[in-house]
């Protein structure tokens, strides 16, 4: 339920008609990408129960469709901020059908650092739910940005918010705890990551042990260092990519 919602405040949508001869409800998804498609139909069948229909449309689209009045009237009926009660797994789940549908991850001129640009993003003109994924994020001690925009395309006026996750160790934290279940963006996530020099928290720790004995710079010599790099650790408490990880692992 928690990634069906999540799918639903973003690309997805509720529907529930109801005339003289009764009522009728549909939850759809409309997308370009299969995987995210057929991801979305295992799990709305496995929360609710019944089959969904599946299906590439003539404009290009794949689509999934579950009729289901009773199913419609629980996601409208549900109130976001129930969200901050749910355990941790829950909340992350939720986070992960919003990103795979208004999410992504930038990555460009990886091998030029001073030219990359690499970032996770959100956006949504909702603004209950920015203030809930804020909150999630801030409890998961992710740092953040946030701007808004007005909101381009179809004569809108609304506001656009977009949150954007920049540095080394909160781009990890949320590829370890949510992800992408998109193989386009898992993929590019990995890639970003690994773009990045990182170091383990044993090597860090040699280093300081270390230093009792030696200056920086002949610390920096016997681990294969730059000097720089062990200076920012030494001097400037600086373990932005400092990460209890080993290259190739992600």
């Amino acid at each position: 339920f928690a990634y069906v919602l999540g799918v639903v405040y973003g690309d997805g949508s509720v529907y529930i008609i109801e005339n003289d001869h009764g009522s009728c409800g549909k939850i759809q998804l409309k997308v370009r990408e299969s995987d995210f498609a057929l991801y979305f139909r295992k799990i709305l069948e496995k929360w609710s129960g019944l089959n969904a229909r599946y299906f590439f449309d003539n404009n290009y689209f794949y689509n999934v469709i579950l009729s289901s009045v009773d199913a419609c009237r629980i996601i409208k009926n549900f109130n976001l901020n129930k969200i901050l009660k749910w355990k941790k797994e829950l909340q992350y789940e939720f986070l992960k059908g919003l990103f795979d549908s208004d999410g992504g991850i930038i990555g460009h001129n990886l091998n030029n650092r001073k030219y990359a640009k690499r970032w996770i993003h959100f956006s949504n003109n909702n603004l209950t739910l920015i203030k809930l994924v804020k909150r999630i994020f801030e409890k998961m001690q992710i740092k953040y940005s946030i701007n808004r925009r007005i909101k381009s395309g179809f004569g809108s006026k609304k506001w656009q918010y977009q949150i954007q996750i920049y540095n080394l160790k909160d781009i990890f934290k949320y590829y370890k705890n949510i992800g992408f279940s998109i193989k386009r963006k898992q993929d590019k996530l990995k890639e970003v990551i690994n773009s990045y020099d990182y170091y383990s928290t044993e090597m860090f720790n040699k280093a300081e042990e270390l230093h009792k004995f030696m200056g920086f710079k002949k610390v920096a010599k016997e681990l294969n260092l730059n000097p720089g790099i062990v200076y920012g650790w030494l001097f400037k408490n600086n373990q932005k990519q400092i990460l209890d990880l080993k290259k190739g692992d992600v």
